[in-house]
């Protein structure tokens, strides 16, 4: 399929337009069609538009060509048969060839820059010729296409060499399989210039020696297996420059010098097996570098000393056995750092000293057997800091005196069997912190006095023997606090009397015989979720009588009705039901009258899952 816009249709009726092959449109008139030159070698493809504000505006002097305004004006056009062949674009700002892959019997669109999915991208606008051949044209035959282009008045292949900005030049041209050395030396930003050139396997050495902006540069492009030591000298920005490029093996070392921001540059290059020793002495932004890069199995040494942000640098490198002792001084993002290094056996006393945010940053590290004495005493995040390292034995007494949030922090950690006295007197959530610990013979007295969240906090810990009487006075939910901490014979009286749920807290201490009298007599909360005591005690089949008695009777003391406001008037909870099991032996005259009490205050008891 050959199309050359000096014989542009005028935009009147199709069969017009199919018979008037020598009647051109005049300059102003929108062009509905543009003739397919080769349609006398049988071929049947025009390619057209019809709705009026996509078509472009003919201009017809000494150099007829097409304006197209780069918002949304293209032209659709179905191929006969499969192309594997080359494109010629010939445009007023200059010409190019490249190889370009079509499916037979598709529908693709012609943009002013060639084919591509998106309308408002480029520079390239004012096409006066193109040419689609089904098989690859020679060197020698794409000179000739270009020159013959460029004798109807499109502008030769080395005016790109004048541009400067070449932003989404080429973007979403995802049937090009190949890409040309245009001259490219006074291009400054290619920003997105070859983003989701999904085709392309290879790129050639072209001029970027005064480039200073590669953001998305070749995002996407999904086919590339290598990339040229082309010159990123004077390059600050590299955010997304080759994000998602999963078929690059190796990676050349290019000169990074000036760059400041590398974020997401190299994220899921899925295939890189090892990476450069580049220079990013002056890199502030780490964040999603290499993630995903899941086939890495080392990593050199590279300079980070002004990096401030390793935000997901380093998440799912699943093959690094290792990692070296970067400068990670000024870092205070470590979000998700090394979340999912799975080979990582050991890891160096890198400098955290700055860290502030520790959120999932060793994260499922699931190969861990062993932590620095690292210094984390700015941190205050250390939400789901170690959770799943599930090979660790045993863990160093860090600096967490600052520290909020341990929501999840040691998480499944399950051959941890011991926990170090740390500070915790700044936390208040202590969701699930050490769920699924189920190695752990003890626990220390830490200070968790701030504390309002205990959800989940020792589930599963099911080889503590014993609990410390904690400060848990501003605790609120309690929700399966130490539910299936099996091992467990009795409980400390620790105050709860902030506390306004309670379900399953206790469910499954199934060694559990004796619970504290008094535990409820102060108890005092603001108001009352539903099922506060849904399950509580369930599965506590080791409790006794006395047990039994202890809990009622405090609960009775507490004064507090089955109602959300916990006091007399408020709405009766839709689940007021006190759920305990115990071991079935004879229960005290005293329970029954505080049951009796408690139903008298909107609730309801069930016992070895009777109502009373």
């Amino acid at each position: 399929m050959a199309l050359n816009l000096s014989t542009l249709t005028s935009p009147t009726t199709s069969s017009d337009i199919i018979a008037d092959i020598e009647n051109p449109a005049a300059s102003g008139d929108l062009v509905v069609t543009l003739k397919n030159l080769a349609t006398e070698n049988g071929a049947t493809t025009n390619a057209t538009q019809t709705v009026s504000a996509a078509q472009g505006t003919a201009v017809q002097g000494d150099t007829s060509y097409l304006v197209m305004d780069l918002v949304d004006d293209e032209y659709e056009f179905t191929t006969d048969s499969a192309v594997n062949g080359t494109i010629v674009v010939a445009t007023l700002e200059g010409t190019y060839s490249a190889n370009i892959s079509l499916d037979a019997s598709t529908q693709y669109d012609l943009q002013a820059r060639g084919v591509a999915a998106s309308p408002n991208n480029g520079f390239l606008k004012n096409p006066v010729g193109y040419l689609v051949s089904s098989s690859p044209l020679s060197e020698s035959e794409i000179n000739s296409m270009e020159n013959y282009f460029v004798d109807k008045g499109a502008t030769a292949r080395s005016a790109f060499g004048s541009v400067t900005n070449f932003h989404s030049a080429w973007k979403d041209c995802s049937s090009l399989t190949s890409f040309p050395l245009i001259d490219t030396s006074s291009g400054t930003s290619f920003d997105s210039a070859w983003y989701n050139c999904n085709s392309l396997t290879s790129f050639p050495e072209i001029n970027t020696l005064s480039s200073q902006n590669f953001q998305n540069a070749w995002r996407d492009c999904t086919s590339l297996t290598s990339f040229p030591l082309i010159d990123t000298s004077s390059v600050t920005i590299f955010n997304n420059t080759w994000n998602n490029c999963n078929s690059l093996t190796s990676f050349p070392a290019i000169n990074t010098s000036s760059g400041t921001n590398f974020s997401n540059a190299w994220r899921n290059c899925t295939s890189l097996t090892s990476f450069p020793l580049i220079d990013t002495s002056s890199g502030t932004n780490f964040s999603f570098t290499w993630f995903g890069c899941r086939s890495l199995t080392s990593f050199p040494l590279i300079n980070t000393s002004s990096v401030t942000n390793f935000y997901y640098a380093w998440v799912s490198c699943r093959s690094l056995t290792s990692f070296p002792l970067i400068d990670t001084s000024l870092g205070t993002n470590f979000v998700n750092t090394w979340n999912s290094c799975i080979s990582l056996t050991s890891f160096p006393a890198i400098n955290t000293s700055s860290g502030i945010n520790f959120g999932s940053t060793w994260r499922n590290c699931n190969s861990l057997t062993s932590f620095p004495l690292i210094n984390t005493s700015s941190g205050t995040n250390f939400g789901s800091a170690w959770s799943y390292c599930s090979s660790l034995t045993s863990f160093p007494l860090i600096d967490t005196s600052l520290g909020t949030s341990f929501n999840q922090t040691w998480r499944s950690c399950n051959s941890l069997t011991s926990f170090p006295a740390i500070n915790t007197a700044s936390g208040t959530d202590f969701y699930a912190t050490w769920l699924g610990c189920s190695s752990l013979t003890s626990f220390p007295a830490i200070n968790t006095s701030s504390g309002t969240n205990f959800s989940y906090s020792w589930l599963g810990c099911s080889s503590l023997t014993s609990f410390p009487s904690i400060n848990t006075s501003s605790g609120t939910s309690f929700i399966s606090a130490w539910e299936g901490c099996s091992s467990l014979t009795s409980f400390p009286l620790i105050d709860t009397s902030s506390g306004t749920d309670f379900a399953e807290a206790w469910r499954d201490c199934s060694s559990l015989t004796t619970f504290p009298s008094g535990f409820f007599d102060s108890w005092s909360p603001a108001s009352l979720t539903d099922r506060v005591f849904n399950l509580t005690w369930y599965e506590c089949t080791s409790l006794t009588a006395q047990s039994v008695e202890n809990i009622l009777t405090s609960l009775d003391t507490s004064g507090v009705y089955g109602t959300d406001t916990g006091a007399s008037g408020g709405t009766q909870l839709a689940d007021n039901a006190i759920d305990i099991e115990y071991d079935g032996t004879t229960l005290s005259s005293a329970t029954s009258t505080a049951i009796t009490n408690l139903k008298n205050k909107n609730w309801s008891v069930t016992i070895n899952s009777v109502i009373q």
